[in-house]
């Protein structure tokens, strides 16, 4: 009898990846929705699908930028392995009494998920999967499971029916989520300040070559403000995300304001919340974080930013 093939599945979120149900009709692919069913019309679109990954498919989904899931190898077929990877999509924390869902085939999830449980739950958690593969805001991430697999034998199972984070790894899977929430700010920051800081350049410029020359005739030089290092960046953010946790600004639209209008402040001041702008979200208390933020940039800035993610504005 031939050996089984070791074949490459993908796992693909249809809240991320716009038009799945299409792609999946216009190339043919063989999917399975891991929701049981029969699903609500207005989750069919929405739920992860377990798909075939031929070259094409593996070709195309190498180059997106979005969260959309993971790539997945494995030596079993797939009816056997969708109905292992439907045993995780909900899993219990602590301070819930009802099962939460787990978009573990999302890869910011997957990857911080492997590094805080135990290898043995890692073992179970994986069963027939031999390699996954992540390609995320440019970042290529695989690891092979061959050499943990080998270390159990086949028949250890979860004695529980649903898996269950412990209090300690649930922590740490949120403080993995805050840095990386961290370091997106910082990539968004960064560009807003570099083309703030040039476009200000630009402006000194243009005024200079209007204005008229000194006696000598010499023309006015292009001169550029320095950048922003990194871990200036850094500090700034760290600074305002934990004022903004402080004062019960949590959602992510006000936070990018925020970010956004301190880059747009003068080269010579410092990334940092000035003390008005703290005195006037405070004062505005008890009113909702969104609102506060609102106001404050509004008088500031005569009107709220419009700002598009992976966009300069």
């Amino acid at each position: 009898m031939a050996s089984p093939q070791e074949t490459c599945y993908a796992i693909i979120d249809g809240a991320v990846e716009e038009n799945l149900l299409t792609m999946i009709e216009q190339q043919d692919l063989l999917a399975s929705c891991l929701y049981a069913e029969p699903l609500q019309p207005e989750l069919i679109p929405l739920a992860p699908y377990l798909v075939l990954a031929n070259d094409a498919l593996q070709q195309q989904l190498a180059n997106r930028h979005s969260p959309w899931g993971l790539f997945i190898t494995t030596y079993a077929d797939m009816k056997t392995l969708r109905q292992h990877l439907r045993k995780f999509l909900q899993i219990t924390i602590p301070g819930q009494e009802k099962p939460v869902f787990f978009r573990y085939y999302d890869p910011r999830n997957f990857w911080n998920f492997l590094q805080v449980i135990e290898p043995w739950q890692k073992h179970l958690f994986l069963a027939p999967i031999t390699s996954a593969s992540s390609y995320y805001q440019g970042e290529h991430r695989h690891e092979n499971f061959a050499a943990l697999h080998q270390a159990y034998p086949e028949n250890v199972k979860l004695h529980k029916k649903m898996f269950a984070l412990s209090e300690a790894q649930y922590q740490q899977m949120v403080l993995a989520e805050e840095q990386q929430y961290l370091n997106k700010l910082v990539a968004m920051g960064l560009p807003w300040r570099q083309h703030y800081l040039s476009e200000l350049a630009n402006k000194r410029y243009q005024l200079a070559l209007n204005t008229p020359y000194a006696d000598n005739g010499e023309q006015p030089q292009h001169h550029t403000e320095p950048e922003i290092t990194r871990d200036a960046m850094t500090a700034a953010v760290h600074a305002l995300y934990r004022f903004a946790q402080d004062e019960g600004i949590t959602d992510q639209r006000s936070l990018h304001m925020l970010l956004y209008a301190l880059c747009q402040r003068p080269p010579a001041e410092e990334l940092l919340l000035p003390p008005d702008w703290q005195a006037a979200l405070l004062a505005s208390q008890p009113g909702p974080g969104y609102y506060r933020v609102e106001k404050l940039l509004r008088n500031q800035l005569g009107q709220l930013p419009v700002i598009e993610e992976g966009q300069t504005p």
